[in-house]
This record gives C-alpha cells, structure tokens and sequence, in this order.
C-alpha cells in the first residue's frame, strides 16, 4: 500500500507553483490580531469589516445560515459579535474569507464548488460538534482546532478541479472502482489534494498539528512510518476526528440526495481503524442529521 512520506510534500510545493495556492486575506490578519488583543474591541472589529462591504455581507449571510441557528436574524456586525462572541466570530470571517478565495465568482465550475462548500460547512460543523458531544474528544481537541481541521479539510480541491479538467469525474471513477486516491492523485495529477491542502493551511497560518491531521485524514490509520511517536500524540486526536468528520459529513449528504465522493471503500475499513462499533456509529449518525441543517 502506498503511503504518503516527506516526498508528497515537496510534490504539492512543486504543483503549488503552478497552482497558486490563495493568500490569506489581509482583512483576515487584522481581525485576527484585534480579536487576540487583551482588550479586544468589538466596535473596532466593526470597522474594520465596514472597509470591505462585500466581505461584511458575506459573514452575514454565513452567521445567518441555518449553519449557526439564531432564532432572529443578524442585520449588523455588532449585533453578530454579541451574540457569536468573539473566537466564534473570528471563525465565521475565516470561513467567509475561505469561501471569496475558493469559491469566488467562479461561474465555470459553480455546481462542483457550490457541492464542495456544502460539504466543506457540513463537515466543519460536526467536527466542532463532536469536540463537545464525544468522550473521544473531549479535552483532546478544541472546538477551534475542530472546526479549522474541518473547514481546511480538502480546501485544495477547488485548486484540482480548476488546474485538472474533469477532476471530479476522475473522484468519481476512484470511488467506483475502490482505487486509492493518494496513488491516483500522485499518478495523474502530480500531487495529492491532502498534502496541497496542508500547504494552504499552513500558509493561513492554521496551527500545525490540524495542517498534519489535514495532510494524513484520507488514510485508515496513522503509524509510524508517517509520523513520529511525539508527533503522533499530537496528532492523532484531531486525525481521528477529520475521519470520522468526513465520514459522517459524506452519509449526510448522500443521505440528502447530494453525491460525494468519499475516501472510505466500506463503513467495515473504517470501522476497523477507530474505537467505534456499527451501533456507536449509527447513534452518531442519528445525532449528526438532527444537530447538522442543510
């Protein structure tokens, strides 16, 4: 079975070149660093949204979305920082900044990105969710590093599917003929969409051990000869997670009739890699259709 290693790093940077991997917004930066202030004002966060009119009314749309459940909604960005709180709001601006960089006017592919981002926000949504509702989880991972492991997840597929005609063609046939995507991806396109999507978050400045659970999540298992013991106990909550994430995020969304392609060949594989049996599963799997909204 073939195994990332330090090489598919070094094959993203070289794809990236042509690529162009997206920068993180500069209105992203400095909201940051007023949101990490001691003394963070939410009438100066206010201001600086009100430079960027489009950016403001996309995170309006976003905390207006059945994603965050209000009961009435958000006409201005004061009133969604009282209600969200700062580190919730510092998440929404990143999603929506996510979204211009991705997702954009991009009317040449806005039916495979539109599906994308549904499943991107679906999977961001039941990682954070998990971090509170599983023992799992629980005082391993925070609902920040949950929601940036989900979001960022396969944030380089959009990159695959505007450098690579028929990208998400060629996903489907490796879901159909039980191909592995990593060698696939490596064979055909040069690069992996993992390794690339590591890359991204880390040039966003997303904590490290979230960029490693992003670059190894399409695997069954994560030993040794990926990373190291240390490393591994770092990592391995939030790669646990991300799995089980995008597995939970992929039933959903078939279940609503959206086709996904995912990284697992049978619930069995999966299940043979976590601490988790059938009945466990199908309990997350009922949780996850009545706390998740599409």
């Amino acid at each position: 079975m073939i195994t990332p290693c330090k090489a598919d790093l070094q094959k993203a940077e070289d794809v990236a070149k042509s690529v162009r991997i997206p920068a993180q917004p500069r209105i992203v930066m400095e909201i940051n660093r007023e949101v990490n202030k001691p003394n963070a004002s939410f009438d100066a966060i206010a201001k600086l949204l009100a430079i960027d009119p489009a950016m403001t009314a996309r995170v309006l749309k976003i905390v207006n979305s059945p994603f965050y459940g209000l009961s009435r909604k958000v006409e201005n960005i004061r009133h969604a920082l009282t209600l969200l709180g700062l580190k919730t709001f510092q998440r929404v601006v990143l999603t929506a900044a996510l979204h211009d960089v991705l997702i954009g006017s991009d009317k040449e592919h806005q039916e495979e990105l539109s599906l994308f981002w549904n499943y991107t926000m679906v999977v961001a949504k039941i990682t954070e969710y998990l971090v509170v509702r599983s023992p799992m989880f629980v005082d391993l991972v925070t609902p920040e590093q949950a929601h940036l492991a989900g979001l960022f997840h396969d944030c380089a597929v959009p990159l695959f599917v505007r450098k690579y005609p028929g990208y998400q063609e060629h996903m489907a046939k490796v879901k159909a003929d039980n191909l592995q995507v990593f060698a696939y991806e490596e064979d055909n396109f040069s690069a992996n969409h993992w390794a690339m999507g590591a890359l991204m978050a880390r040039s966003w400045f997303v904590p490290e051990s979230v960029c490693q659970a992003i670059r190894f999540h399409h695997l069954s298992k994560l030993d040794s000869s990926h990373v190291s013991e240390m490393e591994a106990l770092e990592i391995l909550p939030l790669f646990e997670l991300l799995r089980l994430g995008d597995l939970l995020g992929g039933n959903l969304m078939n279940e609503k009739g959206f086709e996904v392609t995912g990284c697992y060949s049978s619930e069995e594989e999966f299940l043979a890699n976590i601490n988790l049996d059938q009945a466990e599963l199908e309990e997350l799997k009922q949780e996850v259709r009545d706390a998740v909204q599409l």
